[in-house]
């Protein structure tokens, strides 16, 4: 009998229950601001690859303390490049803690290629789903950087004041 491994974790077999893959965007990236939520886990996620969405979304930069969103508008904006993580399930309620999903991000899955070998994996990805309709006038992006020629530098969490600024960019 002859086994068949995961091509995304070759310790766990077709058959195993596997684990999420997410694909991040923006602050969670490598380099970026909220990366050390997954960096600093040490079971908790692994990097599988850089990877491309193959629907064009919108991302932008918004709110008073520069947010990246990702719109949640299938076919609007560019091809928008990020990381996939593979995470547990620990790792996919912290990640979902942070994003505030369901309530302010919503995750669901959909298609990206793998820049290294092209394979079409579908993550969940984090979306804007609720948003007021002139953030689809806002300069998109291909891809996010927390400090860049945008000139919108990303708000850490912890020198925001609490007021709700989700009123920035969601519909009432």
């Amino acid at each position: 009998m002859e086994i068949e491994l995961n091509p995304l974790n070759p310790f766990r077999t077709m058959s195993s229950s596997s684990p999420d893959l997410v694909f991040v965007y923006g602050t969670l990236k490598s380099g970026e601001p909220n990366h050390d939520l997954i960096k600093s886990s040490s079971t908790g996620a692994r990097l599988v690859g850089r990877a491309k969405t193959c629907h064009r979304w919108p991302l932008i930069i918004a709110s008073r303390y520069n947010i990246p969103y990702l719109l949640h508008c299938r076919d609007k904006g560019e091809h928008v490049l990020g990381e996939v993580y593979e995470v547990d399930d620990d790792m996919l309620a912290k990640l979902d803690e942070l994003e505030c999903h369901p309530d302010y991000y919503t995750r669901r899955k959909e298609p990206v290629h793998l820049l290294s070998t092209s394979t079409e994996i579908t993550p969940w990805i984090y979306f804007l789903r609720d948003y007021k309709p002139e953030l689809l006038d806002f300069p998109m992006l291909s891809e996010y950087f927390s400090i860049g020629t945008h000139g919108k530098p990303y708000v850490p969490r912890y020198l925001r004041p609490s007021d709700p600024y989700h009123s920035d960019v969601q519909n009432s």
